[in-house]
């Protein structure tokens, strides 16, 4: 196991702003990146916490940024679909 590949519950506590008792609770009801425990000690892999992150992205308060991304940069940018009677969707800038 690298050590620069893994957080500790204090490390990621840092990072995140909130304080270790936060991140206990989160682990004890499901939420959160998901966690490693070794012999006694928990440990958070950097890929998995950077996942949770990206998934975290919001584009608005009604939609995460994640599920509008552009595939490429020749892509248009998705934005939000505003037509009467649709709903929340998506659709492609210029189309669908």
């Amino acid at each position: 196991m690298t050590e620069n590949n893994y957080l500790t519950q204090t490390q990621l506590a840092e990072r995140w702003q909130v304080a270790e008792s936060t991140l206990e609770r989160w682990r004890s009801e499901g939420i959160g990146p998901i966690y490693m425990k070794m012999m006694g000690r928990v440990r958070y892999r950097l890929s998995d916490i950077t996942d949770f992150e990206e998934d975290s992205l919001r584009g608005s308060t009604s939609q995460r940024a994640s599920a509008c991304r552009r595939r490429s940069k020749s892509e248009p940018p998705c934005r939000p679909n505003i037509e009467p009677g649709v709903g929340a969707g998506l659709q492609r800038a210029g189309g669908g």
